[in-house]
């Protein structure tokens, strides 16, 4: 420490030294220089100053303008110059070290009161040791001022230290000599010797004292009893080492009876020491001197403190265990190896509403719920045969009101050694606890719920979440508000990515809304629209507010619903609303051009309300209706009043709507007939509360239906008649066609036939051109009973009867191909297809047709390719057969599906222009239809509709 304190100094010293002799003042140099003989007289201006006040005096104590500093003034060699610097500073550091030396024994050495001597001795030293560095600083810093200061300071404390000596020193010539002292331990040690010997074996903590009672001599056990082991007592009072004893009077006298001669003993007494109170039985006697006379006592002690601890908490466990037992929250209980309590507190007797008595004659099955007795009798077998040391269930007990209670059980077994056991339960009541478990389930699953319905209905009402974080400029999306920008959840989006968002009608809103919701801090509730990621336009409503933290805005949270829906509805129903007044304005005048009236009948108040034209389809003036259901009812014709009042009566019950007709008679006594429509609308409970419908007049309907009826009578004869005629015809017409079918063919065959053997049998002899006349006489002859055959199908299509089946059209144009067109299995590509209803031979003939057809005018392209699809649409199916054959141009598009004709020559390719008009014949039987789409050399498309009912 000491070493380590003077490097310090010298290192601070140093540093300070050099800074001074580097530092340029100005006022270092003296202002006249005379050099005479090589002595260098320095001469300073005269200071012109008052006698300073102490306050100047110590504002300017660092003063040097009016002093040179010592390497001016004189001829100082720099070997004379540093050897006075290095002495001063010598001398500084040795007074530097005698403080530091003294500080450090100070710390090592207790010496009383003498440590302020020694500081006053240290301050004088380290003082001196400071006018000696500040002549060092003289020669660069001329702070004489400091120096005079300094060194009066020093006067001051140097006279103060001679003062307190001249007070110190006699008291110190007071202290014995050290062979008077060494006379007295010579002494000393012999009585402690004797002392030693007798003491040594006795029990207990033994001190004697003298007269004065100081200690003479103490074993160990008083050290170690009374905590003075590594105190000094010996020659000290024993007032000084229990200064707690001159407070106890009780002591006092002991001992000053016991210096005159008596005998005291106690078996236990208390003493209160700086570690508490102990307890001890002690014994005091006095000890006779040489001269025979008390030279003081010896006392005997006997710490019991632990023994009479380990009695005072057996009492107290025992009391706290009574207090416990008696007056604890739980019931507890001591139960026998029998299931029967023998012990039970105050509180198992309040719990189960039984007195002591009664507890401890019943086994414990009697009072618990007949569920748990299984469950809790298995527990306390197991605990009694050692099985487990405790258990803990949850179970309820029936109290002697009956009332059911949920308790939570905690046995554990009580083991004394002897061969009787038994167990100690405590019982806690959780039924509060229980039922608040129960709501708080019920509340979970509500709350469970209510999560779940919100978001659905977040869902389904389209609504999103989001937040902003200002200081990170970035964006918190939900998943639905990234559903309605129609972007993917793993995008991370900005504050101006989400603006960016806005169409840009609407950025500049979107934006003085954010603004001024930081700067003014103001919510916003606006409709705006948005442009997707995939660039739909949506309406949406974009709600937020501002977030603060310590008074500013921290973020920005807010909810985002897709509205597009709903502004087009608005918008639509704004369209409809327009259409609704154009329709009432048609309305009005449909109503003035048709007659009809309108009636409103409020049941629960009978009040039945007529629009004008009611009263002149009634005949009757406005004010002398009484508006009523039964005023209305006395206009009704008296031959219709019970029928009609039973079709209302049934509207009204059996919510059928109210049609009929019925004939009122008008007060001057002519008869109309009256056509009546109306509604009945009902309450949450289906109680019928409003009726509301339109009559009107149709009494020149009824004259001319009656005069209808008598035409329709003529008619149906004439029909009749006509019908019957008609059948014969086609009859005859059907016989006809098979006559001519049949006697056509005949001569047919026997022209193909010899056309065939003609150029069999004379093609070498036939010249020119015969053999080709011959070979288009076959032709056309076949050609001829090809046309007869579709002509005669064509016919009976009108006579066939639909037998509607579910026609796997799949399966069904596949067996086409396999049976029609094996070779162009690899160019027919055929798209998955629905299910049809319809005749299966009929359509068989339509998909074979058209694909021929298509597999016909596709022919010469090279690469060929014929697709069969379909397209579901709301109500019926759309399958389509696609070619890149040759096409056709829609100009002649009247013409493709009339019988016989034809859109390309047989050179081209070959038909008898029937096919298609049996289509349309068959899709119309389907109540379908078909139509085609083509451009000429880029192939044709043949659409066939099918209904779904």
């Amino acid at each position: 420490m000491k070493k380590k304190a003077l490097l310090f100094a010298t290192v601070l010293l140093s540093v300070f030294l050099y800074t001074v002799a580097n530092e340029k003042k100005p006022n270092s140099p003296p202002e006249i220089y005379l050099h005479i003989e090589d002595v260098v007289i320095c001469k300073a201006p005269t200071a012109q100053v008052a006698n300073p006040t102490i306050i100047s005096y110590f504002s300017g104590l660092f003063n040097t303008e009016n002093w040179p500093a010592r390497w001016s003034c004189g001829n100082w060699s720099q070997t004379e110059g540093w050897l006075y610097i290095s002495s001063d500073l010598s001398i500084f550091l040795a007074y530097l070290s005698i403080p530091i030396m003294l500080l450090w024994f100070i710390r090592k050495q207790r010496i009383g009161k003498l440590k302020w001597l020694i500081f006053l001795f240290g301050a004088f030293i380290l003082l001196c040791g400071f006018t000696h560095l500040i002549d060092v600083v003289l020669f660069w810093e001329p702070m004489y001022r400091l120096s005079g200061f300094t060194k009066l300071l020093t006067g001051v404390v140097s006279l103060a230290t001679a003062t307190v000596l001249g007070f110190v020193i006699p008291k110190a010539l007071e202290y014995k000599s050290p062979d008077i002292l060494q006379a007295e331990i010579d002494a000393r040690k012999k009585i402690q010797n004797q002392f030693e010997t007798f003491v040594k074996f006795a029990p207990g903590a033994i001190a004697m004292l003298d007269k004065d009672m100081k200690y003479i001599m103490a074993n160990d056990g008083w050290f170690r009893d009374y905590g003075l082991v590594d105190k000094d007592i010996i020659g000290k009072s024993h007032y000084e080492i229990f200064p707690q004893i001159k407070e106890m009077p009780e002591w006092l006298d002991q001992y000053e009876r016991v210096l005159k001669g008596e005998r005291l003993s106690a078996s236990m007494d208390s003493f209160e020491t700086d570690k508490g109170i102990i307890y001890l039985r002690w014994k005091l006697e006095p000890w006779i001197d040489s001269n025979n006379d008390i030279g003081g006592l010896i006392m005997f002690t006997e710490i019991i403190t632990e023994e009479v601890t380990t009695q005072n908490r057996l009492k107290e466990s025992e009391r706290k265990f009574t207090n416990i037992f008696n007056k604890a929250q739980f019931a507890i209980a001591l139960v026998g190896d029998e299931g029967i309590p023998f012990l039970v507190n105050n509180q198992f007797c309040k719990l189960l509403g039984y007195k002591e008595a009664e507890l401890t004659s019943m086994k414990f099955p009697e009072f618990t719920h007949q569920e748990d007795v299984a469950k809790d009798r298995e527990l306390y077998k197991k605990l009694l045969a050692g099985q487990i040391d405790s258990y803990t269930i949850d179970k309820r007990y029936i109290t002697k009101r009956g009332e059911t209670i949920y308790v939570r059980l905690n046995v554990t077994l009580v083991d004394e050694g002897t061969e009787k056991q038994y167990a100690l339960a405590l019982v806690e009541n959780v039924t509060d606890r229980e039922l608040a478990m129960q709501k708080e389930k019920q509340s979970e699953q509500k709350v469970h719920e209510m999560n779940e319905l919100f978001t659905e209905v977040s869902s389904i009402a389209n609504i999103g979440s989001w937040e902003v974080d200002i200081a990170q400029s970035k964006c918190y999306w939900s998943e639905t508000v990234y559903q309605i920008h129609e972007l993917e959840e793993t995008v991370e989006i900005g504050l101006e990515d989400g603006i960016n968002f806005y169409h840009p009608e609407f950025r500049e809103i979107i934006q003085k809304a954010i603004d001024n919701a930081i700067a003014s801090k103001e919510s916003w509730d606006l409709e705006l629209k948005i442009i997707t990621a995939k660039g739909n336009e949506r309406w949406v409503r974009a709600v937020g507010r501002p977030v603060f933290e310590n008074e500013e805005v921290v973020k920005l949270q807010g909810l985002f619903q897709d509205i597009h829906d709903k502004i087009e509805a608005q918008k639509e129903l704004q369209e409809k609303a327009e259409g609704l007044k154009i329709l009432n304005q048609r309305f009005d005048l449909a109503q003035k051009a048709a007659s009809f009236g309108v009636w409103d009948w409020n049941i629960p108040e009978n009040e039945l309300t007529w629009d004008a034209f009611m009263y002149k389809i009634y005949g009757v003036d406005e004010g002398a209706f009484s508006s009523c259901y039964e005023a209305w009812q006395q206009g009704v014709h008296p031959k219709d009043k019970e029928r009609s009042h039973k079709e209302v009566q049934q509207s009204l019950d059996q919510d059928i709507k109210f049609d009929t007709q019925f004939r009122v008679v008008w007060p001057d006594g002519v008869i109309r007939h009256i056509k009546a429509l109306g509604e009945v609308f009902r309450d949450d409970d289906g109680l019928p509360v409003r009726m509301i419908g339109v009559n009107w007049d149709i009494t020149k309907e009824e004259v001319h239906e009656q005069k209808i009826k008598e035409l329709n009578k003529t008619l149906k004869s004439k029909v009749d008649e006509r019908t019957s005629e008609l059948k014969t015809a086609n009859e005859e017409l059907e016989a006809f066609s098979y006559s001519v079918s049949h006697d056509l063919r005949a001569p047919l065959r026997a022209i193909n036939g010899y056309s065939e053997a003609l150029l069999e049998d004379y093609a070498k002899t036939l010249k020119g051109d015969a053999p080709q006349y011959v070979a288009r006489i076959a032709a056309n002859s076949r050609k001829m009973g090809q046309l007869i055959d579709n002509l005669l199908e064509f016919s009976r299509m009108n006579r066939k009867v639909l037998s509607h089946v579910s026609v796997n059209t799949t399966t069904l144009i596949k067996h086409i191909i396999n049976d029609l067109f094996p070779s162009y299995k690899d160019v027919i590509k055929i798209n998955p297809l629905p299910a049809i209803h319809g005749d299966k031979e009929m359509l068989a003939q339509v998909f074979s047709n058209l694909i021929s057809n298509a597999v016909k005018y596709s022919s010469n392209e090279e690469n060929q390719q014929v697709t069969i699809t379909s397209q579901d649409e709301e109500d019926a199916w759309i399958i389509s057969i696609s070619d890149n054959g040759v096409g056709f141009s829609m100009d002649y598009y009247d013409k493709l599906f009339q019988v016989f004709q034809r859109l390309h020559s047989d050179s081209e390719f070959e038909g008898t222009g029937v096919g298609l008009s049996l289509c349309v014949k068959i899709m119309n039987a389907h109540e379908g239809d078909i139509w085609a789409e083509s451009e000429k050399g880029k192939g044709a498309t043949f659409y066939l509709k099918f209904n779904k009912t």
